[in-house]
């Protein structure tokens, strides 16, 4: 009498699709951004061979961002997103389009979250928004919205939310890391929202208090400590925030020469030690018109000062929306004193 292999052996009688768990059903989720200015200034030179030979009045492409993310199997997430446009400020990897972020996320038990790869670490509260009210992030918000490849756990009990990572810091690969922590309490409302303004955060009450510290171990002097509060009810909106930074990785201001901002450069001993700045927002016609104002003062070697005030009108809230934007600079450095009057376009999908 014949002996099917299947009866000898009854795991060859089994499908071999059900013997394997089946993939998120869910197609990857594409978003981005694009935001362009013009940006006049008597005040900035944009000749680096001719000094005071051309003024800036020009175009630029502040940035062109593809975001790839989505499920890759229960309990794991994947995140890719590429870049093109000011060199200035974005941390992608090469010219023209590179590489911005690259990382896995884990689940880890029920309240946190591991994120693995290249990424930009939750150093300040603020690191994390993306909706912005101003073209520029602050000083400060510019200094922590760099990328490096690590590890960060995140994750939220009640009222908490918390982040902390270990990343490989200026010494790339070698030994020693660059460690942050960030912790942020909702002492009114529930949720953390991500934008500046309050143009779509409707009538609730917001209070965050948040805490951070940074170490670069490859410095002896390489850490830094801070935090900022957050308020915003009805039409109005203000943050303030502050960071001490160790004397060895004080960023020294420079200025911007296609947009004029004033934006962190290479460790300085005259640059920053324990830069503030504090900003508020009112809305002026609901889910049209937001008028801002910011104040930083570096606390430089040259007593760097910087006055923004930005209108937004919003034409699909942050997705689609026109600024216009003024920015004044004192300081005793003349190289970075510059009047600069921007005006930009975002769309966002």
């Amino acid at each position: 009498m014949p002996v099917s292999l299947s009866a000898l052996c009854p795991l060859l009688s089994i499908p071999l699709a059900s013997s394997i768990p089946s993939m998120p059903p869910d197609a990857p989720k594409v978003s981005g951004w694009l935001r362009a200015r013009y940006a006049n200034s008597s005040d900035v030179d944009v000749d680096s061979v001719a000094a005071g030979d051309q003024d800036l009045g020009g175009f630029n492409l502040d940035s062109a961002r593809l975001v790839i993310s989505g499920d890759a199997w229960e309990g794991f997430t994947y995140t890719i997103s590429m870049e093109a446009g000011d060199s200035a400020t974005s941390d992608a990897t090469g010219d023209g389009i590179g590489l911005l972020d690259a990382y896995a996320g884990v689940k880890v038990g029920d309240f946190a979250t591991a994120s693995i790869g290249r990424f930009s670490s939750t150093v300040l509260w603020r690191t994390a928004v993306r909706k912005l009210l101003f073209l520029d992030r602050s000083f400060l918000g510019e200094t922590w919205d760099g990328r490096d490849v690590g590890v960060e756990l995140t994750g939220r009990f009640g009222k908490l939310d918390w982040w902390t990572a270990a990343q490989n810091g200026a010494d790339s690969t070698a030994d020693d890391l660059a460690l942050s922590a960030c912790v942020a309490f909702h002492l009114l409302g529930d949720s953390l929202h991500l934008e500046e303004g309050v143009v779509e955060l409707g009538d609730a009450r917001h209070l965050i208090a948040s805490a951070c510290w940074y170490d670069d171990q490859s410095f002896s002097d390489g850490t830094a400590v801070g935090g900022s509060l957050h308020y915003a009810q009805g039409p109005f909106a203000a943050t303030v925030e502050l960071v001490d930074f160790d004397e060895d990785i004080r960023p020294g201001p420079t200025v911007n020469t296609a947009t004029g901002a004033v934006i962190p450069g290479a460790y300085a001993a005259t640059g920053v030690e324990m830069p503030w700045d504090a900003t508020v927002s009112w809305l002026l016609v609901p889910e049209r018109w937001e008028l801002a104002a910011r104040w930083q003062d570096l606390d430089d070697d040259g007593e760097t000062t910087v006055a923004s005030v930005a209108v937004n009108r919003y034409v699909a809230g942050h997705n689609v929306k026109w600024t216009l934007q003024v920015d004044t600079s004192d300081s005793d450095d003349a190289a970075l004193e510059a009047d600069v009057l921007s005006v930009g376009m975002t769309v966002g999908f």
